[in-house]
């Protein structure tokens, strides 16, 4: 597990944010630093995203049909757009995660949006935990969703960006400022077994492999990693 610990009244400056946050100090590849990891912030991004996330998989499609199945089902769901035009200067699909109390994130590679990923609040509860120093340990559950990199970025170090990102998130979210209690955080990820690369990159990263089930024709692997927060006390 790693520990975490630092309050919203200090300077969050990236020498400080790698030191109480460990994760930041892994290098990814030096070809990552090319891109530009940010919100998704626009309606032309949105659509930027549907279209890389509807053709990412293509090349499975006739091995494996179920996976064109997945897809449809995220462009009518969590990736869906409504009455949007590329001029609109916000996100559907950001305000669809931050209404899970998450957010979502685009690779770019100068106007092109070559990756992304979000991650929403699953459930959280109070509870005992025999691991910890204090007796009450709150329980925050999130779930990565919809990772993608384009074919022709990958092996760059991009994927494992993203996942830092999203640790870098949940650490702001979980230590703010009046949590009296330490946060344990469990981070969740299901991809289809078939998608080697996604699934050599959770294990990669510290995620480890908790069940397997049958989605149709797919098999599908639940991976987990488990993140502990102690909050600091301003004095």
């Amino acid at each position: 597990s790693v520990v975490c610990a630092f309050s919203h009244a200090v300077d969050k400056s990236e020498g400080l944010m790698e030191a109480i946050c460990p994760w930041r100090s892994v290098k990814s590849s030096a070809d990552a630093s090319f891109f530009q990891i940010k919100p998704i912030a626009s309606s032309l991004e949105d659509s930027q995203v549907r279209d890389m996330y509807g053709q990412i998989y293509v090349d499975l499609y006739d091995e494996y049909p179920a996976i064109r199945k997945m897809v449809k089902s995220a462009l009518k769901m969590d990736l869906k757009l409504q009455n949007q035009t590329k001029n609109d200067d916000c996100s559907q699909i950001r305000n669809r995660f931050r209404g899970k109390y998450g957010d979502f994130w685009v690779v770019k590679d100068a106007a092109k949006v070559i990756g992304c990923v979000g991650v929403g609040h699953r459930k959280k509860r109070e509870s005992h935990d025999m691991e910890s120093n204090s007796s009450l340990t709150t329980v925050a559950e999130y779930e990565v969703q919809r990772l993608s990199v384009d074919d022709c970025c990958r092996g760059k170090g991009i994927g494992k960006k993203l996942l830092e990102i999203i640790e870098d998130f949940i650490c702001q979210q979980e230590t703010m400022v009046g949590i009296e209690s330490a946060v344990k955080v469990k981070l969740w990820a299901i991809t289809p077994e078939c998608l080697l690369a996604a699934n050599k990159l959770y294990t990669s990263f510290g995620y480890k492999k908790e069940e397997t089930f049958q989605a149709g024709s797919l098999c599908m692997n639940v991976y987990c990693k488990t993140v502990h927060f102690h909050p600091k006390r301003i004095q």
